[in-house]
Formats: structure tokens, C-alpha cells, sequence
């Protein structure tokens, strides 16, 4: 690491090995109609004997990896903190994915979620809040004061991706099995815009330079905050190079631009939160929310196949991929919905 960079590191690890046990529009929408049609469900199951099945029953078990604090100042003199989640044995190259929480929630309610994708092999980088302002609090922003908290957030986010070189150090001797050369980027809620914006999306669903950051190349979107219904987008292509993929609830999962090569997973579940195991519990809620690991885990096998292929390159994780539309799931209420733009 070069002077320059050491002299504005500020590097606090608190290293620890957790045993996280198990799992306990926009592309916006324009219409239920338009909604059923693109997403609509008349393909075969796949084989239990595969994959996906692996990493689902990984996914509901006892999730082993290891967690650290990270944080980093700014040459502007800010601090910018991140949860790092890394497997327990590294044995091989680790594709970097950053994950973006939704608002109002902080990095260390995401455990499930980036300990199931470090557990098969990734080094996750989960960009910590603390200090962007509540749910609450946004509400009284003007949209000019919305919109600079949004691009200060992309900011930060770019700023901890030019950190990876120090945040790896946690691995120690192991460093240098963090792979930088192909970085993915995962958000929850408003953070899967966030993450959609780094891969040069905007919520139209047309291509955006001013957010897009080339160290991208695929983004997924877990069940993306709904945004206010608008027309359906035109047919755009996918920025080059980059894929993408949303999981959500059908009535809520955003129409993408026709021929943009978007992925979209439609999941058997009654909230953005799977029942409270992930994020911020909404304000002014009362009502305790049954929880669904199930598809939190079918979730995750998802995304995990998802970047298997676009980092790693494994056209067997495209395939099985490709093959989860009409999939039984164990403990889902229906099957799963896959379809691509």
C-alpha cells in the first residue's frame, strides 16, 4: 500500500469468528397487468440434486464466517465504516461484492444475508450507516436534499472500493486472495437502487453514467423499495458489461426496460424484510411478522449462482440459474418465478 494511502488510513478491526446460526418502480411498477405478464410462471422444476440445493440447505443451517469492523478516513477527514464478512477458510480466490442496506438500517442486521454469500466464497464489504440520517429523518428532506444524500452515499460507496486493498488485511496472510479485478454490488430496499446505480441503472430503468462506477460488473437487488408508479420503461440495453438481477415480491418486483438482458426472481414472500431477519423493522410497526427463512435462504442460493456466474464464470451456475423458473422449494407456498427482459 503506498504512503499516500497509508497516511489516510485509519484501520480499526475488532477480528472475531462468529457462527451465525440459521436463517430463525424503477424499473418502476406500472400495473399489475403488466406486472403478471412479465412475470408469469409456466417452466419446469429443477432437479433437488444440484447447486442451488446445496447452498439453500448451507444457507438454512449454521452459516459459518468470519465478521470484522472496518473503518476508514477520508482525505476529507470522514470516517467511513464497513462490516466485512470473509469464509472461515479461504481456499481460493475471493470476489469482492459491496452491500448496500437499506435506509434506516445498519450493516450488522445483514449478517444472514452477507455471511451466507462469504460462507460460499466472496469477501463482502457492507457499507455502514451510521451516520446517513434515519428513515424518519429523511422524510422532511426537500427532494434537492434528497437527492445529494443519494450522491453523497454513492461517494461513500466508491470511496470504501478504493479501500479494498486495507479492508483485505483482515484476512492476514490471506490477503491477497481478495480478487479485485471483478467487483459485484448487492442491495436491500432502497440500497438495491443504490447498487443498480453503481452498475449504471437509474430507476427508469435507463442507462445512468453519472452513477455508474466501471469496477461494477454485476449487481443484484433484493427486494427493492417499491418506487411510485410510472410508464413502463423503453427498451434500453444493459450498460456494457454489467449484469443485473432483482428478487422480490411479485406486486412489487419493478418492470424492467424491454431487451435490457435483466433478471428478475419473484419470491413467495409477505415482506421486504423476510419477516424481520433482515434490515430495520418498518416504523410504527407493531405486529410481529412470522419469519421465512426459507426464502431468505432460496434467496441467496440465488444470488449466489447469479454471481458464481458473472464474476467467476461458471456457465454451470447460468444453467442452474436459468433453470430455478417454476422450482418447488422446500417450505415455499409456490414456486419460483424466473424471467429475463
Amino acid at each position: 500500500m503506498s504512503g499516500v494511502i497509508e497516511s489516510i488510513m485509519s484501520l480499526r478491526i475488532n477480528r472475531r469468528h462468529l457462527l451465525t446460526t440459521s436463517f430463525g418502480a424503477a424499473f418502476s411498477a406500472s400495473g399489475a397487468s403488466a406486472l403478471s405478464s412479465f412475470w408469469a410462471s409456466n417452466a419446469h422444476a429443477a432437479s433437488n440434486n444440484d447447486r442451488f440445493s446445496s447452498i439453500f440447505q448451507a444457507s438454512t443451517g449454521a452459516v459459518a464466517a468470519n465478521f470484522n469492523d472496518f473503518a476508514v478516513q477520508s482525505p476529507e477527514g470522514n470516517t467511513c465504516t464497513a462490516r466485512l464478512a470473509y469464509p472461515m477458510v479461504v481456499n481460493r480466490r475471493l470476489p469482492v461484492l459491496v452491500f448496500s442496506p437499506d435506509e434506516g438500517a445498519l450493516a450488522n442486521q445483514y449478517d444472514l444475508v452477507t455471511g451466507a454469500l462469504a460462507a460460499q466464497g466472496f469477501f463482502v464489504m457492507a457499507v455502514d450507516r451510521r451516520t446517513a440520517g434515519t428513515t424518519n429523518a429523511r422524510r422532511f428532506l426537500t427532494p434537492d436534499q434528497q437527492e445529494e444524500e443519494r450522491l453523497r452515499r454513492f461517494a461513500e460507496t466508491r470511496f470504501l472500493l478504493d479501500t479494498i486493498d486495507a479492508a483485505a488485511a483482515a484476512l492476514g496472510p490471506n490477503a491477497e486472495m481478495v480478487d479485485t479485478s471483478r467487483v459485484g454490488a448487492i442491495g436491500h430496499g432502497d440500497g438495491a437502487w443504490l447498487a443498480a446505480g453503481l452498475g449504471g441503472w437509474d430507476q427508469n430503468g435507463a442507462p445512468n453514467t453519472r452513477t455508474r462506477d466501471g469496477r461494477i460488473y454485476a449487481v443484484f437487488g433484493l427486494t427493492p423499495k417499491r418506487i411510485a408508479a410510472a410508464s413502463a420503461p423503453p427498451a434500453a440495453r444493459s450498460p456494457e458489461g454489467v449484469s443485473g438481477m432483482f428478487a422480490g415480491i411479485l406486486s412489487e418486483m419493478p418492470v424492467p426496460a424491454r431487451d435490457s438482458g435483466l433478471l428478475g426472481l419473484a419470491l413467495p414472500i409477505r415482506s421486504n424484510t423476510f419477516g424481520g431477519l433482515i434490515g430495520a423493522a418498518p416504523p410504527n410497526t407493531t405486529r410481529r411478522l412470522a419469519a421465512e427463512p426459507q426464502a431468505l435462504a432460496a434467496a441467496m442460493a440465488s444470488a449466489v449462482l447469479f454471481f458464481e456466474w458473472t464474476l467467476r464464470g461458471s456457465n454451470g451456475a447460468k444453467r442452474e440459474l436459468m433453470a430455478l423458473n417454476g422450482r418447488q422449494v422446500s417450505g415455499l407456498s409456490a414456486p419460483l418465478q424466473l424471467r429475463k427482459a
